[in-house]
């Protein structure tokens, strides 16, 4: 039997980080207050969902052996959203048991009840974007959070994610400007 991987593109971001090639679509740090925002991420996982069905269908996809899901910045959908996206999948097709499944997520969207509320979606994984531990570096690159915030987000993962047995990686660019030698 073939085993197949999905790889899901979530391309909205709060703001668009100066190093990022990723198509995505900045949408304000004000999101989830906006209802066009909103509507935009509603949209686009409907249309996500047909271009699943389809490709399933195509592919004759049974099962799934990894998922990841990138961007952009997956953290910004909500929890619902993301649930939404993994019953439609269940719906449609098999997610292996020891499956690997990842979400990308920022630092400042990490919270005890995010993390609460993922552990009960298939997601077993994050993928932490720190991108560096350098406050002049992390301006530098138009990244939303500061050390402190990157910090808080290592504590709640150790404490509510890593200690229920879940994984999770971070993201490190090497070789930036400000931090020769």
């Amino acid at each position: 039997m073939e085993t197949y991987s999905l790889y899901i593109h979530i391309p909205f971001c709060a703001s668009k980080c100066t190093y990022c090639d990723f198509f995505s679509i900045p949408v304000g740090n004000d999101f989830s207050l906006c209802e066009q925002t909103q509507r935009i991420f509603k949209d686009y996982i409907l249309a996500l969902k047909k271009e699943l069905e389809y490709y399933f269908k195509k592919f004759q996809i049974k099962s799934l052996k990894t998922i990841y899901i990138g961007g952009g910045t997956p953290s910004l959908l909500s929890v619902g959203q993301i649930r939404e996206l993994f019953d439609f999948i269940g719906s449609k097709l098999t997610i292996e048991e020891n499956a690997e499944i990842t979400l990308e997520a920022n630092p400042q969207d990490i919270s005890e009840k995010f993390l609460d509320e993922l552990k009960k979606t298939p997601v077993n994984r994050l993928s932490l974007g720190i991108q560096c531990c350098n406050d002049n570096v992390l301006k530098t690159l138009g990244r939303r959070c500061d050390i402190n915030q990157v910090n808080f987000a290592l504590e709640i993962i150790k404490n509510k994610w890593v200690s229920s047995g879940l994984s999770f990686s971070c993201d490190l660019i090497s070789g930036l400007p400000l931090l020769s030698d």
